[in-house]
């Protein structure tokens, strides 16, 4: 049976059950997008949605392929301008994630969710923003500090880790430090990667901040 189909076309089928998992902040006209799929429904079909929580995440805006980021507040109002009923949304079945159930509505909504109405100071988007601005640019300072100190190390070796190389430029850094063995051994932008050493000063983190508590008290960075 036929799997995939071409991106200008759809299936003509109707199904019970959709998931989204890790697609919609991919989207370029999201409620375009979402309304074809509701298309794709039958009348009491369930999509399942699964997308990154931007509140829990700052380093999500560095991601160069999301064109959207998502809080509580931005996925419901899409959510209700593209015709859908909110079931459940939840930011703990999966860490840094959100995950929402959702079914057809009955009628497109007149007014959809904007603002902060609703989700709370916490939740609000533009809170949300100016928080993760000021924490990427505490680490961007952090970053200028240490980048011409002795071995500038950067802990992981993925989008974080990335954007804090580039950030110090790549001959400033002598090695990434990564907990994932598998990737020991290896390089990454012509740098190598290591196993994480415990006490070494020089260390940059750029990951989450609940993370990186983790991490500076697991190795004593």
């Amino acid at each position: 049976r036929k799997k995939y189909f071409p991106i200008d076309s759809r299936p003509r089928l109707r199904f019970d059950r959709v998931s989204l998992i890790h697609v919609a902040e991919h989207f370029f006209n999201p409620v375009q997008e979402l309304k074809e799929i509701k298309k794709m429904l039958k009348p009491n079909a369930k999509l399942f949605i699964q997308i990154p929580y931007l509140k829990e995440n700052p380093l999500d805006l560095i991601i160069a392929d999301h064109g959207t980021f998502f809080t509580k507040e931005t996925i419901q109002s899409l959510l209700l301008r593209s015709g859908y009923k909110i079931e459940q949304i939840s930011a703990d079945w999966v860490r840094k994630e959100l995950s929402i159930v959702v079914s057809i509505a009955d009628k497109f909504s007149t007014s959809p969710q904007s603002s902060c109405e609703g989700v709370g100071g916490k939740e609000c988007s533009l809170s949300i923003l100016k928080t993760h601005y000021r924490y990427l640019s505490d680490l961007k300072d952090e970053i200028a500090r240490k980048k011409d100190g002795e071995g500038l190390i950067i802990f992981g070796s993925s989008i974080g880790a990335t954007w804090g190389a580039a950030e110090s430029g790549f001959e400033n850094v002598e090695a990434f430090f990564d907990e994932d063995s598998a990737r020991w051994g290896f390089d990454h932008l012509g740098i190598p990667i290591l196993s994480p050493k415990r006490n070494i000063q020089n260390v940059v983190i750029p990951l989450d901040a609940g993370t990186r508590e983790k991490i500076k008290n697991k190795y004593n960075f």
